[in-house]
């Protein structure tokens, strides 16, 4: 019995789609899914995770996690022989969970997310939030969630989605649950996690100015940009971050501090905007 169906597309793009904990990979949602990224132009791999390929029915054993995680990333390395531009990945609840810890620790894996339903927590139980990891995702991420799933109300997701440092999005289906609504929305979410990923149009000078990046998004931003200047050659640039209490200023400083490719940064001069703008040295 075949485990993993991939669909070519026209494009060079392509995307994973796994399943949840009591469905497999002919789930209607993802099946429509499937019929709506290959439209647009991706390849897609539909693909049953680990635990469901050692039986058909019923939910993962408590220790298959990190095994689900194994097989997500070998779909992908699948789908990057296939496609060989952007490469996303997809996954319905407890798929979509697995997803967001696989690229947590490995996000050079995939250049976005498609969360559907993500199971923020089990129902009726809201402390036990599934969130640890979320500070540590740095891709591109959507959720596409119903307001009557009980794994999580609107609330809930904006508020677990403000621990995430990378780009988010947050798109909500109205008297949607858990199943999303099954596949009748599966056309609207393909064109809206698309939408989503089209690429951020950064201005790319020798100074930037992160007052108009709206403040849930300049970290993700600013790396975009600090990729983008050095992939032209900049060497001497100037960040605008403002004064403040000095939150976006050590915002700055963190992300300088880790890229590679950054040889040093200081205050800006006090013509040049004092310590309300870094100035940066790229290699």
């Amino acid at each position: 019995m075949p485990h993993a169906w991939l669909q070519p597309g026209s494009s060079d793009d392509g995307i994973v789609l796994v399943h949840g904990a009591g469905s497999d990979a002919q789930a209607p949602l993802l099946v429509k899914l499937a019929e709506a990224f290959v439209s647009a132009g991706l390849s897609v791999l539909r693909s049953d995770l680990p635990f469901r390929r050692e039986r058909p029915q019923g939910p993962p054993p408590p220790t298959s996690g990190a095994a689900d995680r194994d097989g997500i990333r070998e779909a992908l390395a699948e789908m990057r022989s296939v496609a060989g531009s952007r490469i996303y990945l997809g996954g319905h609840s407890y798929g979509g969970r697995q997803a967001t810890m696989l690229l947590a620790d490995r996000p050079e894996l995939a250049d976005g997310l498609l969360l559907l339903s993500y199971p923020l927590h089990p129902p009726r139980r809201f402390t036990e939030l599934r969130t640890a990891h979320f500070p540590a995702l740095r891709t591109p991420a959507m959720f596409a969630h119903g307001t009557r799933d009980p794994f999580g109300s609107p609330e809930e997701m904006r508020k677990a989605l403000d621990l995430i440092p990378a780009r988010t999005e947050l798109r909500l289906w109205e008297r949607a649950g858990h199943d999303l609504g099954g596949e009748r929305h599966a056309a609207e979410i393909a064109a809206g996690f698309l939408s989503f990923m089209e690429p951020v149009e950064i201005p790319v000078t020798d100074v930037f100015d992160l007052h108009s990046v709206p403040s849930r998004d300049a970290e993700a931003v600013l790396e975009e940009y600090l990729q983008e200047a050095h992939r032209l050659g900049l060497k001497a640039l100037r960040v605008i971050h403002g004064r403040g209490i000095g939150v976006r200023r050590e915002m700055v400083r963190t992300v300088l501090q880790r890229t590679p490719f950054v040889a040093s940064f200081a205050d800006a001069p006090a013509e040049a905007g004092g310590w309300g703008a870094t100035v940066v040295t790229l290699r």
